[in-house]
């Protein structure tokens, strides 16, 4: 399936322990990061995670410049984000809302949402472990 291009990006196979600070900090290299959120359930990280970026355009670049990047040693895959998710700031968009790419609830650990500084600077250094 065709995804058309949006500011959102749907980040998989992410090391257990990134938080959203860690989305932020690797993805503003390619363009302003407005917002990201690691997806939870049942209180643990999934793996996955969604970026909105300033514009079209700055996912584009993310997508091209981090699709299978290998990040704390597992290889990403990223695509357009196939359904809005509403990333809301705060611990309280959680178990019953927040976004999450349709797949399950988000659970009550996450929504912690990181609005990035939006500055693209130093390619990233990739986590350990």
């Amino acid at each position: 399936m065709l995804l058309l291009p949006t500011v959102q990006i749907f980040v998989k196979n992410l090391p257990w322990s990134t938080s959203n600070e860690d989305l932020v900090e690797l993805f503003q290299t390619t363009g302003k990061v407005d917002e990201a959120e690691i997806l939870f359930e049942h209180g643990r990280s999934k793996g996955t995670g969604v970026v909105q970026f300033a514009s079209v355009e700055d996912a584009e670049t993310a997508i091209a410049k981090f699709n299978n990047y290998v990040y704390g040693g597992r290889p990403l895959d990223i695509e357009f984000n196939r359904r809005w998710t509403n990333l809301r700031q705060g611990a309280g968009a959680n178990a019953n809302g927040g976004g999450n790419n349709g797949d399950a609830p988000i659970g009550e650990a996450s929504s912690q949402v990181h609005h990035g500084e939006g500055d693209a600077g130093e390619a990233p250094v990739p986590m350990q472990g």
